[in-house]
């Protein structure tokens, strides 16, 4: 899958963020750690031909998973990214990328803003990104962090700035990076339906969903399909009903 698709070996690296770089993180309540993986840029997810189903190598997972949480169970997972202040390629600065429970095809799409109001959340994302760079990745992952005391404000860790952690005070304490409310999570064993949200008004865009293997910890992503199919598997289901109750 472009540059996700890349194969991992069993040692540690130095972990690298790029503006526009999606991630995935795992929060569990009552846990100390947390664990992040940046699953590369945005482009490679929205330029995927539609309804496609593409298979993430981005390591091992599932032994990260369990060597933080004991496994996947009570575990919550969401999909987050940002350009910030930057533009890339199609994205104009302080267009976000963020998850919502479901899949992509039936959950609410989260409505987008202006560029003045997604700037308090995309500044959050951002911050998280940075926090993420230049550190010691697992062993099983070269783009997987295992964060450690995650309730310290100062370490910008992904649940951190999810509803209840110690970056969501005040108004934001329901919502993740102070704009999602109530959250971009799902737990583990449901899907999460990835929006792009640019600067402006109306819903966002519904890009595709993410699913979690929770015996193997693989992760795979299908794009939503043509909307022309969209339309016309409705237009045949609204036909089949009433042809119901004709008879």
């Amino acid at each position: 899958m472009l540059g996700v698709a890349m194969t991992m070996a069993a040692n540690a690296a130095t972990t690298a963020y790029s503006s526009d770089d999606l991630f995935i993180g795992f929060t569990k309540a009552g846990s100390t750690q947390d664990y992040i993986v940046d699953i590369g840029q945005a482009a490679n997810y929205n330029s995927l031909a539609p309804n496609t189903t593409v298979a993430l190598s981005i390591g091992d997972t599932n032994a990260d998973l369990v060597a933080v949480f004991g496994g996947t169970t009570g575990v919550s997972w969401g999909v987050i990214g940002t350009t910030h202040l930057d533009t890339v390629g199609t994205d104009p600065a302080h267009t976000i990328y963020a998850s919502k429970a479901g899949d992509a095809l039936t959950s609410t799409p989260w409505n987008t803003a202006s560029a003045s109001t997604l700037a308090s959340s995309d500044t959050r994302i951002y911050t998280m990104a940075n926090a993420y760079s230049g550190q010691t990745s697992s062993a099983n992952s070269l783009v997987g962090l295992i964060q450690n005391n995650i309730s310290t404000a100062s370490n910008h860790a992904f649940a951190s700035y999810q509803p209840g952690g110690a970056n969501a005070t005040g108004g934001a304490s329901g919502t993740s990076f102070a704009y999602f409310n109530p959250t971009i999570l799902n737990n583990v064993s449901g899907t999460l339906a990835l929006y792009q949200l640019q600067p402006g008004s109306g819903p966002s865009n519904a890009l595709g969903t993410f699913a979690l293997d929770s015996l193997t910890g693989g992760i795979t992503y299908t794009t939503v399909p043509e909307p022309t199919s969209t339309a016309l598997g409705l237009i045949g289901t609204v036909l089949m009903v009433a042809r119901r109750r004709r008879r």
